[in-house]
């Protein structure tokens, strides 16, 4: 459809509405909105308890929890009113070039840790509740869905699509995994809700 060309906002909802109607159209788009409404949510606690815990250790400058989500909801909220991911693709780059840097320093801290760590450590018994509760966390790691038509439709070779995504994918697999089980093997049962916590060395623990 020449409508689509150029730029669709909501494409998960006209391809249903080009499927099954304008009733499919609606309802697809209200669980896309829910679906960001979650991952946002997520996103602007992690973002706003890091910035607290940054601030107070390099400034010593306490901040309410509170004033800080709406603090980083402020910041962000500028780069969200634009149109398409091909305009702020240098987010992008730069969110993958951090996270890389940030694995890195885990596996400095894992292979410092671990010839002490790994002798006092406590392997914890698999238990179905604890599975469960990580399971919604295992799953936001994968997301982004949404935004898959509106990135094949902003690349320059968009037949190349394929190929991206499992690039990214597989890199992604290997980051969750090689962290998950690592920091499992080097720390055992005392890993807390993030191994960041269980690094020893301080200068990784806090950069």
């Amino acid at each position: 459809w020449p409508k689509y060309r150029n730029y669709c906002r909501k494409p998960y909802a006209e391809i249903g509405y080009r499927a099954l109607g304008s009733h499919t159209r609606s309802f697809i788009a209200l669980l896309v909105c829910l679906t960001q409404v979650g991952y946002v949510s997520v996103l602007s606690l992690l973002a706003a308890k890091n910035t607290s815990v940054l601030l107070n250790f390099f400034f010593n400058f306490k901040v309410n929890f509170c004033w800080m989500i709406i603090t980083i909801g402020l910041i962000v909220w500028p780069v969200i009113m634009l149109k398409s991911p091909m305009h702020f693709w240098q987010v992008g780059v730069f969110s993958a070039l951090s996270s890389s840097i940030a694995i890195c320093l885990l596996y400095v801290g894992y292979f410092h840790d671990g010839p002490v760590c790994l002798k006092e450590s406590e392997q914890r018994q698999f238990d179905w509740q604890y599975f469960f509760m990580a399971y919604g966390t295992m799953v936001f790691a994968f997301g982004g869905h949404c935004a898959f038509p509106t990135l094949q439709h902003d690349m320059k070779k968009p037949r190349l699509f394929g190929r991206s995504v499992w690039v990214a994918y597989t890199l992604i697999t290997f980051y969750y995994l090689s962290i998950a089980v690592g920091g499992y093997i080097v720390y055992g049962g005392t890993v807390g809700e993030a191994v960041i916590h269980s690094i020893q060395l301080r200068w990784v623990q806090q950069t």
